[in-house]
């Protein structure tokens, strides 16, 4: 998000401009362990722009894709290798 890279963010820029273009209907955000980064940021910027959103434990996240609940993943890392 904004508050790690400045500006509109990475993977949580995705969903900022999705709900600006009205195409997104409610976000899903994980804890992210060990560390919580998306209990401290995510949810934290989520819910600071105003966007519907969710804060779930991990192991939720299986659990609402199997309902039926998830159209899209968006996923953001620290550090990608360029091995992959």
């Amino acid at each position: 998000g904004s508050l790690a890279t400045s500006g509109f963010g990475t993977a949580l820029g995705v969903i900022r401009a999705l709900h600006e273009q009205g195409k997104l209907e409610h976000a899903y955000c994980t804890e992210t362990r060990p560390y919580n980064q998306g209990a401290r940021l995510t949810a934290y910027e989520l819910h600071h722009d105003g966007l519907p959103s969710t804060l779930v434990c991990d192991s939720a996240a299986a659990a609402l894709m199997g309902l039926g609940q998830v159209d899209a993943v968006v996923v953001g890392a620290d550090r990608v290798a360029a091995n992959g």
